[in-house]
């Protein structure tokens, strides 16, 4: 028999990862409300400054930012501060999201705000995986169509078809970024906002090896008062992206652009 794996996030809900039949208890509407009260956004320093980079130039050097990486690593987090950085640079920003957006050019042209004057468009594509059936009209017709203004940024789970790399079209236009897990430096920087002292910061980064999705687990399991010093099992971060995907049924639309960037 297995003994438990258990993550207790508050005095009444404890997460066993050991269970694959935690059901709809309450703790999954814990675990949304944490996702989106307990973000802090740090890093991602080379992705914003290709964004900075091409929205300060008049004549932008890509036209597409691809980025791609697993579950958790923050790639709606990062469509955020580069949201807030495309307000900051008075550019029209729109979102479509394949997680409450049906993967038919209908309503991706209908999520589209046709409405917006004459100030650039920044476009985010977030959850591309859900709209991967699109591919091919999103590559040669849909974004071809839009001004040629616009920067869109796209973030999948998955690397970019062969379509994007091997299409003449886009050529240098295209920056593709594979987003990893935060370096020690970085981890350190997401614990200590929350007061995690910093004894604690290797244990906790050595169990999530900087995976950001564990980070912020395991820092709400300490803000809460539960004890980071047990024994973590080797595939902490596995086993919490099998035992639950990051929040959806619109809970996360206005979440993520509250990610707040880390001093320093």
């Amino acid at each position: 028999m297995r003994p438990m794996i258990a993550v207790r996030f508050s005095s009444s809900v404890v997460l066993d990862l050991t269970r694959a039949d935690q059901g709809d208890s309450g703790l999954e509407r814990h675990v949304e409300a944490l996702a989106r009260a307990r973000r802090v956004f740090v890093g991602r320093d080379a992705e914003l400054e290709i964004v900075r980079s091409a929205l300060d130039s008049p004549e932008p050097s890509i036209a597409v930012l691809y980025l791609y990486g697993p579950g958790g690593i923050g790639k709606t987090c990062l469509l955020g501060a580069i949201s807030d950085l495309a307000e900051r640079s008075h550019r029209a920003v729109t979102v479509i999201d394949g997680r409450n957006t049906d993967a038919s050019p209908g309503s991706v042209l209908a999520s589209v705000d046709r409405h917006i004057g004459d100030r650039p468009r920044v476009l985010l594509l977030d959850s591309y995986e859900r709209l991967r059936v699109l591919d091919d009209w999103i590559r040669t017709d849909f974004l071809p169509g839009l001004p040629a203004t616009t920067l869109t940024v796209i973030a999948d789970r998955s690397p970019p078809s062969a379509g994007w790399r091997t299409d003449p079209g886009w050529g240098d236009l295209l920056r593709i970024v594979s987003l990893r897990n935060f370096d020690p430096a970085t981890s350190a920087a997401y614990l200590t906002p929350a007061r995690v002292p910093e004894e604690l910061h290797d244990e906790i980064i050595g169990a999530t090896h900087g995976h950001p999705l564990g980070l912020g687990l395991l820092t709400d399991v300490f803000v809460r008062g539960g004890d980071v010093r047990v024994p973590w099992p080797p595939d902490l971060v596995g086993m919490l992206l099998r035992r639950f995907s990051i929040p959806s049924r619109g809970s996360h639309i206005a979440a993520p652009w509250k990610c707040v960037r880390s001093p320093g």
